[in-house]
């Protein structure tokens, strides 16, 4: 009562709706701590559901202009992996009763499976059966909480009986490795983006200068040069070593102290010790949000071969006339030390005249 939001049933009925009033309680909280029900989040809820309908409308209006043949593609593996992973998630937090943590899986994280894959098969369009396939599985996996717009796409689509009596989707296994190539290819273009920013940064100001006077920022004026790693430079490879070695011993990574002990007497770090502990923290961060295999010294997949099948896609999404992708062996000392196996780094440059992103440095 005291944060104003107090309500009857009747009235948050009336104001929500039943399946926008269950979904805010379910992202109220799993724990014992009171629950945390927010109006705007009920607000949205009933947006994104609103949303969702609409865009099942579209598919099944447009069924025949969808894409078909074989689901082969990668961006095709990648989407069912997808699903099946958060599908498989969501049946293990529904079995612990967690159910902010179902509606996070089942919901927000299956739809954003599904903008990933909208975005990443641009113009060839996406593939009938997969959209399919995730309709009638977001509807199974949502209909414990939402149960009413769930019943009526479930009867949009055609279906006999009741939602409430179809079985759990059925699911492959999950390839851990795509899983992991998806997200390289995602925060590869995350880092793209604000590179591209900085350059058209940096072009804007030496245009001011008098510099660059012939170069215009428009649609396929700017190319793109991809460095990919196939090993880290020897100092970062010893650190990796070493940090890998600490996780084993001690159950987990140790202090920095512990960790500084440890690094600072080895010989192959000494030209590099102001370079070794933010690296080591840089890493320590990354297996915080990865996991231990942010250690590994190689990836589980070809990097060039997943930048290549998704090249089209980096080309629009940047709006670059064209990218190269190259190896760092053939790059600058400054270049090799910008890039890591699983960070690849990208230099944008006109035809005539090459401007670095910046914190990059000069000279590359």
């Amino acid at each position: 009562k005291s944060t104003g939001n107090f309500l009857t049933l009747a009235d948050a009925l009336e104001k929500f709706s039943a399946d926008g009033m269950r979904l805010a309680l379910a992202d109220a909280g799993d724990g014992v701590e009171d629950a945390n029900f927010v109006e705007t989040m009920a607000d949205a809820g009933i947006l994104r559901l609103y949303a969702f309908l609409e865009w099942v409308k579209e598919m099944i209006a447009g069924r025949d202009t969808l894409r078909t043949g074989p689901p082969n593609s990668y961006v095709d593996k990648v989407f069912l992996n997808d699903m099946d992973h958060y599908i498989n998630q969501t049946y293990e937090n529904y079995r612990q009763m967690m159910f902010k943590e179902a509606l996070r899986t089942g919901f927000f994280e299956f739809q954003a499976a599904r903008d990933k894959y909208r975005e990443l098969c641009g113009a060839n369009g996406m593939h009938r059966d997969l959209v399919f396939r995730f309709i009638e599985a977001q509807i199974l996996i949502l209909s414990p909480i939402c149960p009413h717009i769930c019943e009526h796409v479930w009867f949009l689509l055609g279906k006999e009986g009741s939602i409430m009596k179809a079985r759990w989707p059925q699911t492959g296994e999950v390839d851990e490795t795509l899983l992991k190539s998806s997200q390289y290819l995602m925060d590869a273009v995350h880092d793209f983006r604000i590179r591209l920013k900085q350059f058209h940064t940096a072009a804007s100001k030496g245009k001011k200068k008098g510099e660059n006077p012939d170069a215009t920022i428009s649609n396929g004026t700017i190319q793109g040069t991809v460095w990919i790693a196939k090993s880290f430079p020897p100092w970062q490879a010893t650190i990796l070593t070493t940090l890998q070695d600490l996780h084993r011993k001690h159950g987990g990574l140790p202090d920095n102290k512990v960790v500084a002990t440890e690094l600072k007497d080895k010989p192959e770090l000494k030209k590099y010790m102001k370079k070794v502990m933010p690296f080591a923290q840089a890493m320590r961060e990354k297996v915080e949000r990865s996991g231990i295999d942010a250690l590994n010294t190689t990836t589980e997949f070809d990097e060039k071969k997943i930048l290549e099948e998704n090249q089209q896609y980096l080309l629009s999404t940047l709006d670059l006339g064209s990218v190269e992708l190259k190896f760092n062996d053939e790059a600058s000392d400054k270049i090799k030390e910008e890039c890591c196996p699983g960070q690849p780094f990208i230099v944008f440059s006109f035809a005539q005249s090459v401007l670095h992103s910046a914190g990059a440095g000069d000279n590359l």
